[in-house]
């Protein structure tokens, strides 16, 4: 069998593939497709391949044409949500037998280390082009509500429940190759980073609907505070500069924190696929 060249060197330093440039991406998805050729004749199929369990880095993401915003880490992969919360890695784990675990590591401002997390259940489904049971490779994941993790202390769930669904192109000791239900392509390099993430306990941390509540209420408060001291005309220039900038800010907080960041994908019901409005 045909295994795959290792992408970690072509990929490095491609902001998980948001700073490659047209021609790049192209070459790179071309070659994405070409190992998922060769996934098609992979045995054992996916599903049933060990290789699929294991701690990934998610190197290299190409949103398809219908994916709405950051296919990978949703609002925080924003243009604002990086401004505000830089990223510091992204990672998925697939544990045996059928839980997946997405994280999203960043720095709150550049200065104050944190993550989102999205824990699930796999299960399999027809494969997307062919209808077909038989495939082996394409599953559903239903996330719980992701919890948001601030510092060693802080963790608050926050946001919906969510679904999404993927497709294992192609698997081996390396890497996965993923197609997602709007076309987007996907790049997991095995270990690393990736095995220093405390996969299996993240997302578990105890949390409540008191901290939710104390999030956005100290949110809403910096935002009426800062557009009440900038609007009073006897407040000194800085000091209303100053109002101004801390309601922006916590607005813009609050718009990237709301609903966990998350970015709903395709849903499924009875196994089959039931578009997005």
């Amino acid at each position: 069998m045909e295994q795959a060249p290792c992408p970690s060197s072509t990929l490095r330093s491609t902001d998980a593939g948001d700073s490659v440039s047209p021609p790049q991406r192209a070459r790179i998805d071309d070659t994405i497709r070409h190992l998922a050729r060769i996934g098609d004749g992979q045995d054992p199929r996916p599903l049933r391949n060990p290789d699929l369990f294991g701690n990934f880095a998610v190197a290299y993401v190409s949103p398809g044409t219908a994916q709405p915003g950051a296919a990978a880490g949703g609002r925080f992969r924003s243009t604002l949500g990086k401004a505000l919360f830089p990223t510091r890695g992204l990672f998925q784990s697939v544990l045996s037998p059928d839980i997946v675990v997405n994280k999203v590591c960043f720095a709150l401002l550049g200065l104050i280390p944190g993550s989102v997390v999205l824990r699930g259940k796999l299960q399999p489904i027809p494969n997307f082009a062919t209808g077909s049971e038989e495939t082996l490779d394409t599953v559903k994941v239903s996330f719980e509500p992701p919890v948001l993790s601030l510092g060693e202390a802080i963790h608050i769930r926050v946001g919906p429940p969510s679904t999404v669904s993927l497709q294992t192109v192609y698997v081996d000791r390396r890497v996965r190759l993923g197609l997602g239900s709007r076309g987007s392509l996907f790049v997991f390099t095995r270990g690393g980073a990736a095995d220093a993430q405390a996969m299996e306990a993240a997302g578990l941390h105890r949390t409540g609907k008191l901290s939710t509540a104390l999030l956005f209420a100290a949110l809403l408060t910096a935002v009426g505070g800062g557009a009440a001291l900038a609007a009073r005309a006897t407040t000194p220039v800085w000091a209303r500069a100053a109002g101004g900038a801390l309601a922006l800010l916590a607005a813009a907080l609050a718009s990237v924190v709301w609903r966990g960041g998350i970015l709903e994908d395709a849903t499924w019901e009875n196994g089959r696929r039931v578009e997005a409005a």
